[in-house]
């Protein structure tokens, strides 16, 4: 697994069907590419690690301040660019995949999921945008 994280007042996904998911508060937006060999105890090692990152205002971690984390699948961090101008994307877990191995609907690192909150995306949605 790979993770490229942020800190953002404030971070939504949209698609063409609107507002997907959203933190209205400071927390991270985290973009998590997942690969073949990636497995539950990989996801869970990295959610805890992110869970517990001390990059928030004053050192502090979301675990301390309950920040929430936008979590959003993305394949191209396993983009090999070694070849021609084209990228190759075999390293990355086909599109089935993609949710965390061992993720569930309603539940994460922080505990059960708040309504309106921490929605997983449907294959294809796309759009990002944090402050």
């Amino acid at each position: 697994m790979r993770a490229v994280v942020q800190r953002v007042s404030r971070a939504s996904v949209a698609t063409a069907r609107g507002v997907v998911g959203a933190i209205e508060e400071p927390g991270l937006l985290v973009l998590v590419g997942i690969t073949h060999d990636d497995n539950a105890a990989k996801a869970a090692k990295l959610a805890a690690k992110l869970w517990g990152l001390r990059i928030l205002h004053g050192e502090k971690s979301c675990s301390d301040v309950a920040a929430p984390l936008l979590v959003i699948s993305q394949f191209t961090l396993y983009a090999d660019l070694a070849k021609g101008r084209r990228p190759s994307w075999s390293a990355a877990a086909p599109g089935i995949s993609r949710r965390a191995p061992g993720q569930r609907r309603g539940a994460g690192p922080a505990g059960p999921r708040r309504p309106g909150r921490n929605r997983l995306l449907r294959r294809g949605d796309a759009g990002v945008a944090g402050q």
